[in-house]
């Protein structure tokens, strides 16, 4: 099936109520006969929702603690909308940290006594290269 045929599927049962990934899954296993992975659901939902960007139709697929669901009430979708900024931040300050202390691990750290001992050959032959 195409991501098209699939998220047809969705519709009138995905925009009644939120439903889980997994209830999503078992829709299109039970009802459908197709089984279809989770990476394979969300690049579907994930083409859905760009193709809301893009105007194609307009409804969007929210998603919430509750599960998923198909929705054109704006205030489901800008609360949809608000836990991507959440998750974005946190993503954004975790890849952040993890370049700095990358960038600082490859530096040489020297201990105020540690300066007097060493001479600038031996600070040379400890660095990692």
């Amino acid at each position: 099936m195409t991501t098209d045929e699939i998220i047809r599927c969705f519709h009138g049962w995905l925009d009644i109520d939120w439903r889980t990934k997994q209830q999503c899954l078992d829709w299109m296993r039970d009802i459908f006969h197709t089984v279809i992975n989770e990476r394979e659901l969300r690049d579907v939902f994930s083409k859905y929702c760009n193709d809301y960007i893009e105007g194609k139709h307009d409804s969007y697929l929210a998603h919430s603690s509750r599960g998923y669901k198909l929705t054109s009430n704006l205030d489901e979708i800008k609360k949809s909308i608000a836990d991507d900024e959440s998750r974005m931040k946190a993503l954004s300050h975790r890849v952040y940290g993890v370049k700095r202390r990358l960038k600082e691990d490859n530096q040489i750290t020297l201990l105020p006594e540690q300066i007097k001992e060493l001479d600038a050959y031996e600070v040379i032959s400890k660095m990692e290269i």
